[in-house]
Order: structure tokens, then sequence, then C-alpha cells
């Protein structure tokens, strides 16, 4: 059930490496913080993540995972990390970001926490088990739709440097580019899954991607804009 949700703060971050800025647009907006905040707190946040996954107790999560082994305790640890780490980012934003200036930001940030309060949610375990063996099985055709829509997006303006992250944060249409992707990915991998994963997959993997999409607000609007720009690029 988390494998999106676990990891969605950086699903969001690796999301927005792939999309960049438009080519030829100029030098991307400086992201304007409050007196006293830095952007070196809010990469603290991520540092026991980064720790963990390079741990040897990470490395066991990550193949377990993979096999569809993991335990409920090992779901559980996983969940904390995942939501320490999303409520230190999205505490960091609220004091550090000026909404007017970041309403995006704002929007990402608490729509990860919100996202994340399913690990609270009594099936959650139960429904993770479902949804990683249908990804499990969907694997070849997941893997396939993201590299198709990361080659559809358009590249980061200058070079991937220490700046790159700061790029990402001030740029414009930050959520609403994440929500697109988001149903860009679903519409490509979906129409596979009832065969290969029958109707327990089907209900599963649909109440996660509706549960992101209320999360980070993907509204009707937002999604319909997205609909044009995939019929307006076919």
């Amino acid at each position: 059930m988390a494998h999106l949700a676990l990891w969605s703060f950086l699903l969001l971050a690796g999301t927005q490496l792939a999309l960049g800025r438009p080519q030829g647009s100029d030098s991307p907006p400086e992201l304007i913080l409050k007196p006293g905040c830095s952007e070196s707190a809010m990469f603290r946040c991520v540092s026991p993540v980064i720790s963990f996954v390079m741990s040897a107790d990470g490395q066991r999560l990550m193949k377990i995972r993979k096999s569809g082994a993991i335990q409920q305790p090992d779901f559980e640890k996983a969940c904390r990390l995942a939501g320490t780490t999303a409520g230190c980012m999205n505490t960091w934003i609220k004091k550090c970001v000026p909404e007017d200036a970041g309403h995006d930001l704002h929007i990402l940030g608490q729509g990860t926490v919100d996202l994340l309060n399913v690990c609270n949610e009594p099936t959650s375990f139960d429904e993770f088990k479902k949804f990683a063996s249908c990804a499990e099985k969907m694997n070849t055709t997941m893997k396939s739709c993201g590299e198709e829509l990361r080659a559809k997006m358009p590249k980061t303006s200058g070079e991937f440097n220490h700046e790159t992250p700061k790029r990402i944060l001030s740029r414009q249409n930050l959520q609403r580019d994440f929500c697109c992707s988001i149903q860009k990915y679903n519409d490509c991998y979906r129409p596979n899954m009832q065969n290969v994963c029958g109707s327990d997959g089907v209900a599963v993997t649909t109440k996660l991607h509706n549960r992101i999409l209320s999360s980070y607000k993907c509204t009707d609007d937002v999604l319909s804009f997205c609909a044009n720009s995939i019929a307006n690029a076919a």
C-alpha cells in the first residue's frame, strides 16, 4: 500500500527533477525565504532517510520489499521514518517559505503529511501487501511507463549541482505539474491492471491513487488541464 506513500516526498523531489524548467526559459526565480531561514535546515530533514537507505537495515528492507516478504514491524518502521521526514519538511516550509511566494510548496508539504496518515489506518498493512503484490506483477509495465513519462518531460535547465534543489523548489506550477505526472503515470499502467492483478489489485491501487490526488489537491480543473495537455501532446 505504501509503495508510493512511503517515499512520497522523495517521489515529489524526483518528479520535479525529471520535469525541470521548460527549455529556453529564463533563470528560475529565487526561492524566497523568511529571515533567519536557510535551505540547509530543509535538507537536514531528509538526512535520516538517506542514512537509513544506505544502512544495512535499509538495504535489507529494500530487498524484502521487492520480494513482497516485508513484515508489519518493518512496514511500521518505514512509515514512521517517512512520516517524521515529511513532518519536518512541512514544518520548515510553513516556517520559512512565505505562502504567497511558495503556495505550491505549502500544498505539497501538507499533502505529503496528509497522504502518509494512511499509515495510521488499521487496514494499511493489509492493503500494502495487496498493492506490493500487484506492483511486483506490474513491475515491467510500471518501469516502462516511468521511463516513457521522463522521456517526454523537458530537461532541467542548467547543470545538476548544489543549486538544483533550489531551482526545483522555485519553479512555477510545481503542484500542477506534480498532479499531471501522477495522472499520466496512472493512465499509462492502468489499462493492463485488471488482467494482471484482478479486482483486488485494481481496488487498492485506485484507492491509493485517489488518496494521492486528494492529498495534493489535484482538483478536477487541474486534472482537466492534464488531460488536455496529454491530448495535445498525442
